[in-house]
């Protein structure tokens, strides 16, 4: 935990049901969290109609599909959650400091304020904390006598079965909620997380992926659980592009298998691609399902998910693992009670 703020009067929220306004919502994953946490969802935000539209089939159709630069402040809420753009502040993005989108997460205050938020909860990648945007946004909020906290935190200690990075910063006026009560020494496994899955493919649970061409296959055929492009090139030359030869094989983590008794990497959302990363199942001849890259990230198997194929995979790979989520939502009812 980081920049904390001096200490500033403290008051308590005093309400059965905390009501809950989330900006930048995607298909809702992070707000799945707070409501099986006993927070009652108020309202959603998001400009992506397909994922606004798997967050109403799943948490209700209090989301609305807007472009929030151009929408005013509305409603009350005692907690407000957002996941503000991060490409431009990833390590795997174009990082353009120009890119209207880098300024969308100094949004979030003027909605604090408007709606009466006590705790704000912005999840970004890691490297958000470094950005220029953030140190506007801290001092927006320490403007209005908001405490700051913040975290890097991986998934797999809070739960998931995933190697997942994120940054969390939280600004308060109830304190610094008691994370660290919530971490989970023991990791999930892969093996654990599809253990009880239906025999592949099962469409009702959205348990299937794309079909590969006969090239891609005997690719796939070639890569041992927990192998890679190197286990290709290694048998079969002529199925690895020149282009691999030349970066002196230093691209390792694409073509590659998920290992059973591991964590999987972090779930992007071109995880559907086996030249995107380590996406292949452990022992089958395939990339991963959409439900086990929903269940990589905790979703539970009775949310489904709205679009084509990579719209589903972009809504998965863009969601707040609900381990991580969960655990946050934990410590702050810890502050209300």
């Amino acid at each position: 935990m980081s920049g904390k703020a001096k200490k500033l009067p403290r008051t308590r929220i005093k309400n059965t049901s905390p009501q809950v306004i989330e900006l930048f919502s995607g298909a809702g994953l992070f707000g799945c969290a707070f409501q099986k946490e006993g927070f009652k969802l108020q309202a959603a935000y998001e400009w992506d109609r397909v994922a606004a539209s798997t967050y109403a089939r799943n948490l209700g159709n209090h989301v609305e599909v807007c472009d929030l630069t151009k929408k005013r402040p509305e409603g009350r809420a005692d907690i407000l959650i957002a996941g503000p753009p991060c490409q431009n502040f990833s390590s795997l993005g174009r990082r353009d400091p120009d890119d209207p989108r880098n300024n969308m997460a100094l949004i979030v205050p003027d909605w604090a304020l408007a709606v009466g938020a006590k705790i704000v909860v912005v999840e970004n990648v890691a490297l958000f904390l470094k950005s220029p945007i953030w140190e506007r946004l801290k001092q927006r909020f320490e403007k209005a006598k908001y405490e700051t906290f913040t975290w890097v935190l991986d998934a797999a200690d809070f739960g998931a079965p995933q190697r997942r990075v994120r940054s969390f910063t939280v600004f308060s006026k109830v304190g610094a909620p008691p994370l660290d009560d919530f971490l989970r020494p023991e990791r999930q496994t892969v093996r654990q997380a599809f253990a009880d899955l239906p025999e592949f493919p099962c469409r009702e649970i959205q348990h299937f992926t794309l079909p590969r061409s006969e090239f891609a296959l005997k690719r796939i055929r070639l890569v041992p659980e927990g192998g890679d492009i190197r286990d290709v090139a290694r048998a079969a030359r002529h199925l690895v592009p020149p282009s691999w030869f030349r970066t002196k094989g230093k691209i390792i983590d694409i073509w590659g298998r998920m290992r059973w008794d591991d964590v999987s990497p972090t779930i992007r959302t071109g995880f559907l691609n086996p030249s995107c990363g380590r996406f292949l199942h452990p022992q089958e001849h395939r990339p991963i399902s959409f439900r086990e890259g929903a269940r990589l990230q905790m979703v539970p198997d009775d949310f489904l998910f709205e679009g084509t194929a990579e719209q589903m995979a972009r809504q998965i790979g863009n969601g707040v693992s609900l381990g991580v989520g969960s655990s946050m939502a934990r410590a702050i009812a810890e502050l209300m009670h």
